[in-house]
C-alpha cells in the first residue's frame, strides 16, 4: 500500500491509496505507533482514495482508533467511502 504522509508539528495527515489489506493496516499500525514515539500527538487517516478494506483491516482501524486516545494522541477517520465507513463501524460492532 502506497500513502501520503504529511506532518505539521506533531499533526499527521494519512493518507492511504488503494485496496487496504490487513498486511497494509498493520503496516499502518506500525508507522502510527512510530510517528507517535516520535512526538506525534494528533492523527488523521483520509481514506478518500481507498475503495474497500477488508474485515481485518477495518478491525486494525478500529483497534489504533481505540489506543491512540489511551496513549494521549487524537485520531479520526476524514473522505471515507460509504462502504468503507460501514465496513470500519461494523468491524466495531463485533
Amino acid at each position: 500500500m502506497e500513502a501520503i504522509h504529511m506532518n505539521h508539528d506533531g499533526k499527521h495527515l494519512i493518507r492511504p491509496q488503494g485496496p487496504m489489506t490487513a498486511a497494509d493496516a498493520q503496516e499502518l499500525g506500525a508507522a502510527i505507533d512510530s510517528l507517535l514515539a516520535e512526538g506525534g500527538y494528533c492523527f488523521t487517516l483520509d481514506l478518500r482514495d481507498v475503495p474497500c478494506l477488508d474485515d481485518l483491516s477495518a478491525g486494525a482501524i478500529q483497534t489504533v482508533a481505540a489506543w491512540l486516545p489511551r496513549r494521549g494522541a487524537s485520531f479520526q477517520i476524514a473522505n471515507a467511502l460509504e462502504s468503507v465507513r460501514d465496513a470500519i463501524r461494523n468491524a466495531s460492532a463485533k
